[in-house]
């Protein structure tokens, strides 16, 4: 007869390791149906599922208007949105509840529309300092200093003052309409549309990714501002989407997804994340040509 293969042991083997052995042999030389059904070392498919943000460390808000699970309405008017991080923080609607519509407007996903000057917001502790922060709106209707993503208390808190803190606005920031401002002595910090603002911006993904005094902004996957400051920001009490420090403000706003990590991001994590939003919202185009996203 024909010898492939022979083993020698110089001690008895554990029932694992005698199977572990013919596991090895029975692929090796192709005997593999002859395993007895069920078997420990028997082949089993992966478990795979596509990439969320809660994945990475430190998410501690998800807005996800595509999750029809995640907010309440009333007909079509959101009432309530609930983050889909470990946290579940509950915003609520403020300033009118049939200004908040669910719309299907953008790449085939539902997204948020804002107007009547409604908007959401929590209580809610978030140490700027360390922050990541990546949102996805567009504005639908242009107004003066329309709120996107603002941290400040919910009872009228300045979300930012330039004599503290620090403005970059969207004449120092190529490629961006959207200003980002710092209040650094109460926690404050406001993403809005300024006032000399276009019409109809397109949606986007803009991000700020900050340790201490550093700070970088990006748009669609571009690094479009890096700045170092004089103040290190204080820790939020406040969380608003589509107002500013707990009070309203005009214009129409539509809101796709917002994300919030309680740390700075690594390079890699902030390209994967990007990724898995370009391509969620059909954005990819908008990345640079060498961007991981446009290989995903």
């Amino acid at each position: 007869g024909d010898l492939a293969e022979m083993i020698v042991f110089s001690s008895n083997l554990s029932v694992s390791q005698r199977q572990a052995v013919e596991f090895y042999l029975e692929n090796k030389w192709g005997l593999t149906s002859s395993i007895p059904a069920p078997s420990s070392f028997t082949a089993a498919r992966p478990f795979m599922r596509p990439f969320v943000p809660v994945d990475i460390s430190g998410c501690v808000m998800w807005l996800d208007a595509a999750d029809s699970t995640a907010y309440t309405l009333s007909g079509s008017n959101v009432t309530a949105w609930r983050d889909k991080s470990p946290n579940s923080t509950v915003l609520t609607l403020s300033n009118g509840s049939g200004g908040s519509t669910i719309v299907t407007t953008f790449n085939g996903r539902p997204v948020i529309q804002f107007s009547n000057s409604c908007f959401f917001n929590a209580t809610y502790s978030y140490p700027l300092a360390t922050r990541s922060i990546f949102f996805v709106v567009a504005e639908v209707v242009h107004a003066n200093y329309r709120g996107l993503v603002n941290f400040a208390n919910t009872t009228g808190q300045s979300d930012f003052n330039t004599s503290n803190g620090y403005t970059i606005t969207s004449t120092n920031v190529t490629g961006s309409p959207v200003e980002f401002a710092q209040n650094a002595g109460n926690g404050g910090f406001s993403y809005f549309y300024p006032v000399a603002g276009t019409l109809n911006v397109p949606f986007s993904l803009y991000e700020d990714v900050t340790s201490n005094t550093a700070a970088s902004i990006f748009v669609n996957g571009s690094n479009v501002f890096s700045t170092t400051t004089s103040v290190t920001p204080a820790t939020s009490t406040g969380f608003t989407v589509a107002g500013r420090g707990g009070q309203p403000s005009s214009g129409t706003l539509a809101v796709a997804e917002v994300l919030l990590f309680n740390r700075t991001v690594t390079p890699a994590e902030r390209q994967q994340v990007e990724t898995y939003m370009v391509n969620k919202w059909g954005l990819r185009g908008s990345t640079p040509s060498n961007h991981p996203a446009r290989l995903a």
